[in-house]
């Protein structure tokens, strides 16, 4: 008997499900955690990846990639070495296996444990995050990476993927203990987030309108900005106090970051619209 080695072959999830898949990302500076945006979006029928620290780097070409994926193989060539392909995710790996995470700062990482979670596979290295809580780095079938170095530096890691939005629907939440509903709860030291934890925003997903609400019923005025998966203000409200309502009704479905402004801070938090 001949046996066909194409059916034999392993078959595993995609990352890249559609050109509205987004990761809800964060990353440490100085001594403050920020909330990111990371998605991709179809140009001249190629898969870019941009990965946003914060709105004023949007655009930054560093931060832009072209990616291609191979069953359970994801590469990304940055715009600004387009000479150079790099590998960041092998579903194919098993124990024993060595990864090269940086080759130009030669940083590998041995697989430890190959496990199934949810039907998913998980890949779990012994390399560890230094600061997201020792967490192992992994691959994670039709997810990626938890912790993405994009631009990795010596030994630091800066990156944390808690979720990820294929469309608007959720497709993946870390269980790590540090984190509930995408969010890390555990950044109490952070002024940054404590002072800015001022405002309830629902419903999410949103249907029609969205609530923004400051807390204790503040009437320190504070600016609202909509931004679509372009990095592109698609609504805005300027000068708010208290209670403010959102139409929404005629923006497309999709994932879509919102922008807090008050008192010279920001706030960032994501929302899915789903009519």
């Amino acid at each position: 008997m001949i046996l066909s080695l194409t059916a034999c072959a392993q078959s595993y999830e995609p990352v890249l499900k559609s050109d509205s898949t987004s990761w809800i990302s964060y990353h440490r500076e100085l001594e403050f955690t920020i909330k990111d945006l990371a998605y991709v979006r179809t140009i001249n029928d190629a898969s870019f990846l941009y990965f946003a620290y914060g709105i004023d780097y949007w655009f930054n070409p560093t931060l832009v990639g072209t990616l291609r994926e191979d069953d359970g193989r994801l590469w990304i060539t940055y715009t600004n070495d387009p000479d150079n392909e790099i590998l960041l995710v092998d579903m194919s790996l098993e124990v024993g296996d060595v990864f090269v995470f940086d080759e130009y700062n030669s940083i590998t990482g041995t697989v430890v444990e190959v496990r199934h979670e949810n039907g998913r596979k998980v890949i779990v290295f012994d390399r560890l995050s230094y600061n997201w809580y020792q967490e192992p780095i992994m691959f994670i079938e039709g997810f990626g990476r938890n912790i993405m170095p994009w631009e990795q530096y010596a030994d630091w890691d800066n990156n944390y993927q808690s979720c990820k939005y294929d469309g608007h629907e959720l497709a993946y939440s870390t269980p790590n203990e540090h984190f509930v509903d995408c969010e890390i709860i555990s950044e109490a030291a952070d002024e940054y987030y404590e002072n800015l934890q001022d405002f309830d925003i629902y419903p999410n997903p949103v249907k029609n309108d969205l609530v923004v609400s400051a807390k204790n019923n503040s009437d320190k005025p504070y600016d609202v900005l909509i931004f679509n998966m372009d990095g592109i203000v698609c609504k805005a409200a300027f000068g708010m106090e208290r209670t403010t309502i959102l139409p929404l009704n005629e923006l497309n479905d999709g994932v879509y970051l919102v922008v807090i402004k008050s008192d010279n801070k920001e706030w960032h938090t994501i929302i899915s619209i789903a009519k």
